[in-house]
């Protein structure tokens, strides 16, 4: 039996110029593969401080109360270069890539900037959601919790299923030169444009697209 799917974003007017290129490609890969597709322009809630911040949590707990199965949130400053792949998870649980960066050693160093997640984690969200006073104003105010459940929760790490950065986390090179140890390449998954000013971002963005027709129509 197919799973009922939601692929969402979010971003703020902020991320408009970044944004207005990269959902486009999320909303036609939604319609390939028969995903439902919603991207939030506002808080999902108003009631904390950054909450667009928290649009992969909220998103997801919304889309579960919703009756979706399945949900899989990309940062708006993600660019599908390969629509064909549907990342390759199991059927239960969290999947999520490594962070980009040559530090990230530890079993907890993932990042959110996009996943997949299947109704029964509903519960980490929540709990994530609770956690929001204790990390408001700190540094990734969104993933810095859930890091901590990981942590210290003992049935939160078999709950998630950490992946290559190439499944959700595959950063450009030029993001951060000579410490990006496995960075986008044509065929990849999405490029994940990150740590760079909104005007880079989106030439950033440019340059790979032409990199990927070039792949295309050799």
């Amino acid at each position: 039996m197919s799973l009922r799917t939601a692929l969402f974003t979010a971003y703020d007017d902020a991320y408009a110029p970044l944004g207005n290129l990269t959902v486009p490609l999320m909303l036609s890969y939604a319609s390939q593969h028969a995903f439902d597709f919603k991207c939030y322009r506002t808080p999902i809630i108003d009631d904390i401080p950054n909450a667009i911040y928290w649009a992969g949590v909220c998103g997801a707990i919304e889309a579960f109360n919703c009756g979706y199965d399945r949900v899989m949130y990309l940062d708006a400053d993600q660019m599908i270069t390969n629509p064909d792949i549907v990342p390759q998870v199991a059927e239960a649980g969290v999947a999520i890539s490594k962070d980009w960066g040559a530090d990230a050693v530890e079993p907890w160093h993932f990042s959110m900037c996009g996943w997949i997640a299947h109704r029964n984690s509903a519960i980490l969200f929540r709990k994530a959601l609770a956690l929001e006073p204790d990390f408001r104003d700190k540094s990734f105010p969104e993933q810095a919790p859930v890091q901590h459940l990981y942590r210290t929760i003992p049935w939160v790490p078999p709950m998630v299923s950490v992946h290559n950065r190439r499944t959700f986390n595959a950063v450009p090179k030029e993001v951060s030169p000579g410490n990006v140890p496995d960075p986008w390449r044509p065929g990849d998954f999405a490029a994940h444009l990150t740590m760079a000013s909104v005007p880079e971002r989106v030439a950033m963005f440019h340059k790979i697209k032409a990199q990927c027709e070039m792949v295309v129509e050799a």
